[in-house]
């Protein structure tokens, strides 16, 4: 996920978790959940590992939580905290004021060494800032309660013929919906195509980041967006 981000390019996920839940699927009779995540307390936090890009760390967001399985976000990464090792640079206390204080602000932790500097990466300055990273998070989770497809589907891969694009299929038995992420900062038109089951999709169900456009079964999509379709 963070790779595809990073170099905006798409890194066959769909093709690999396909497969591979397939084989999970065969071995424990279905009985199997996948705990995705972006990071965790043992590697360099998300923003740091993308060189403190905010496009990319919402395009990893809008990733994680379009697969399937239960995801899991850790700590500080809905607001872009930095965070490189020695393992007390990954673990600095979550940041929810702009100052640092107030309550419920832990102030006697690890010191905040790698996000002393950083400047909005708080809760406080992001609840007030449209567009911010955090509330990309939360419209993600809400968008994944909403549809569930993306909650429960499994994952079929969907070519689009364009390496920027990262496109697949979550389906129910009730449901089927198209992901496509441009993961690049351009505008990127791709052609769509009947998907599994023959499944044609002629609307826009919701677009993260921008306006997208559908007509003649091209699609346009703006840069760093998510289109999800029926």
């Amino acid at each position: 996920m963070l790779n595809s981000a990073n170099t905006e390019k798409d890194s066959g996920i769909a093709f690999t978790l396909e497969r591979t839940y397939k084989l999970y699927s065969q071995i424990s009779g279905g009985a199997f959940t996948d705990a995705t995540f972006l990071n965790n307390h043992d590697k360099n936090r998300v923003m740091s590992q993308l060189a403190n890009n905010p496009d990319h760390a919402r395009m990893a967001a809008a990733i994680l939580l379009t697969l399937p399985g239960n995801p899991f976000i850790y700590y500080g990464e809905e607001i872009g905290m930095l965070g490189v090792k020695p393992d007390e640079g990954l673990r600095e206390p979550m940041k929810w004021t702009a100052d640092g204080q107030g309550d419920g602000q832990t102030t006697t932790w690890e010191q905040a060494k790698n996000n002393a500097a950083n400047s909005g990466a708080d809760v406080e300055s992001q609840l007030q800032n449209r567009g911010s990273l955090l509330e990309h998070y939360r419209q993600l989770i809400s968008l994944r309660n909403e549809v569930p497809a993306l909650r429960d589907g499994g994952i079929r891969e969907y070519s689009s013929g364009n390496s920027g694009i990262m496109a697949f299929e979550r389906i129910t038995a009730g449901k089927q919906v198209l992901v496509v992420h441009n993961l690049t900062g351009g505008t990127q038109n791709i052609p769509l195509h009947p998907g599994t089951n023959t499944v044609t999709y002629s609307s826009i169900l919701k677009t993260l980041r921008g306006e997208a456009g559908l007509a003649d079964s091209m699609l346009t999509l703006p840069a760093y967006s998510t289109i999800i379709l029926e």
